[in-house]
């Protein structure tokens, strides 16, 4: 999850319209309190 700080900078300057978290949020289903704590998230399982 290295680049979130980055996705949320380019969201807080207009940078980007929408920011995709879809198989971050299916790896981690607390993600919303990771990204509030700053916590690491678990990296999403990529395809076989």
């Amino acid at each position: 999850m290295a680049r979130r700080p980055r996705d949320a900078e380019a969201l807080l300057t207009a940078d980007a319209d929408l920011i995709s978290l879809g198989r971050t949020f299916l790896a981690n289903p607390d993600l919303v309190t990771r990204l509030r704590r700053g916590a690491h998230s678990t990296p999403s399982a990529t395809p076989t």
